[in-house]
């Protein structure tokens, strides 16, 4: 059977059965009807990093990344056990987020700001905090990011990160394990004008300075 003859919809079914890397290795730049095809496969589905080898991770990232980040609306990274220091990885690549101009939705698995072999050293927690923070800043360079999830565990326990954020078309933000106080909290509903489920740690250390306004819009 040649694949060619088959319509589109039933390649893009087709597509749904494989990982990312193995689509792009096997169907990437065998001709333009098959590379469009690819766009609108990942303009439904995640590009998802979370479980791959760092292999395939590194052919991704070097080979077929940077031409497509532009199609790109929704990208997974994680650095738990099975991918560690794959969002370093990322950056090492040469790959920005701001080469995906289409994105609509960002999580990141498992980015520890300190663990137990580096409390003590006061560089690694600076260097660490900086980073961060660069994350969580980043979302604002998506003006089309509706959706974000950012698992970041600080294990300091007297240093406490603080999410300032602008954005006018994120709706959901979920950043369960980092710490924000009140005040802090009012910003970030003040300064997302469409958020409309929010889930965040609050530990409260300030005076309530700013005024109760704009809860309206949330539903969770």
């Amino acid at each position: 059977m040649n694949l060619e003859s088959l319509a589109n919809e039933l390649l893009l079914n087709l597509f749904e059965y494989f990982a990312s890397v193995h689509l792009l290795q096997i169907f990437y730049n065998l001709n333009i009807r098959f590379n469009n095809l690819i766009f609108r496969h990942f303009q439904r589905h995640s590009l998802h990093f979370q479980s791959i080898s760092k292999y395939d991770f590194d052919i991704v990232c070097q080979k077929y990344l940077p031409s497509i980040t532009d199609q790109i609306v929704s990208l997974r990274l994680s650095d738990d056990d099975d991918t560690p220091q794959q969002i370093d990885l990322f950056f090492s690549y040469g790959l920005s987020f701001n080469q995906f101009s289409h994105l609509q939705s960002l999580s990141i698995y498992h980015v520890y700001s300190l663990n137990s072999t580096e409390k003590n050293n006061k560089h690694t927690i600076v260097y660490n905090e900086i980073y961060d923070i660069e994350i969580i800043d980043s979302i604002e360079r998506f003006p089309k990011l509706v959706y974000c999830y950012l698992d970041i565990i600080n294990d300091n326990e007297y240093c406490f990160l603080t999410p300032s954020i602008i954005s006018s078309s994120l709706k959901y933000l979920s950043i369960p394990y980092l710490d924000c106080n009140i005040n802090q909290l009012i910003y970030l509903i003040k300064h997302i004008s469409n958020l409309q489920s929010l889930n965040i740690r609050i530990v409260e250390h300030s005076i309530i300075l700013e005024t109760l306004t704009n809860f309206y819009q949330l539903k969770n």
